[in-house]
């Protein structure tokens, strides 16, 4: 999986490819996991700018 060069361990995100996205966003909603927010067209992936998914749970 393509990864973000960061400047520490606590900014480390891993990228899904967008063909992922469906299914992980389900798997994450089975889980409790709730759509927070939407960075439209953040990272730049195979030549393509796709939307950064923001996802929480409350505790």
């Amino acid at each position: 999986d393509p990864q973000v060069p960061c400047s520490s361990a606590s900014e480390a995100r891993q990228h899904d490819q967008p063909a992922q996205a469906g299914a992980i966003r389900a798997n994450a909603g089975a889980l409790g996991f709730g759509v927070e927010g939407v960075l439209p067209g953040e990272f730049l992936l195979d030549g393509e700018y796709v939307d950064d998914v923001l996802m929480g749970r409350g505790l």
